[in-house]
C-alpha cells in the first residue's frame, strides 16, 4: 500500500522547526551585535572583556595635562620615583617631577600632583579623562 503524505502537515512542522530555530538565534544574534558595537567604540585598541588601568597608563596621562602648563621647555618628566595611587573607584593620583629648560637655558625642575577621573572608553585616550586637580611648584 502506498503511503499518504499530509504535506500541509509536513510544512506545518517545518514552520515549527524554522521558528525555534529563530529564537534560539536570536540571543546569539543580540550578542554578537553587542560585542561588535563595543568593539567599534573601543577604536580596537584595547580588550572589551578588561581594560585594566595601569600606574604607568596615568602617568602617560598625567604627562598629556602637566605638559602644556609647563613654563619651560624640553619637558622630561622623571619615570622613576613617580608616586601613583588610586583614591576611588576610577580616581587617580600622580605625584612627580619634570624637568625643563628656561629661556635662559637653566634648569627647572617642576614637582607636580595631579588627580584624574577615568570616565570610561579607551583610557589611552586623554580625552576620556578629567582633571580634578593640579597643583606644582618651580624649583629653579
Amino acid at each position: 500500500m502506498q503511503e499518504v503524505i499530509d504535506y500541509a502537515l509536513v510544512r506545518k512542522q517545518e514552520k515549527k522547526i524554522f521558528e525555534r530555530l529563530v529564537w534560539l538565534m536570536l540571543p546569539l544574534i543580540a550578542a554578537f551585535v553587542y560585542v561588535m558595537i563595543r568593539f567599534a567604540l573601543s577604536g580596537g585598541e584595547e580588550t572589551i572583556v578588561s581594560q585594566e588601568i595601569t600606574s604607568n597608563g596615568v602617568f602617560q596621562i598625567a604627562q598629556d595635562f602637566v605638559r602644556p602648563t609647563l613654563s619651560g621647555f624640553n619637558a622630561k618628566f622623571s619615570t622613576r620615583g613617580y608616586e601613583y595611587g588610586k583614591l576611588h573607584d576610577s580616581v587617580y593620583m600622580i605625584r612627580s617631577y619634570v624637568d625643563t629648560k628656561s629661556t635662559g637655558d637653566e634648569d627647572i625642575e617642576t614637582k607636580f600632583e595631579i588627580t584624574l577621573k577615568y570616565n570610561g572608553g579607551l583610557s589611552t585616550n586623554p580625552d576620556n579623562w578629567d582633571v580634578i586637580r593640579l597643583t606644582k611648584s618651580d624649583d629653579q
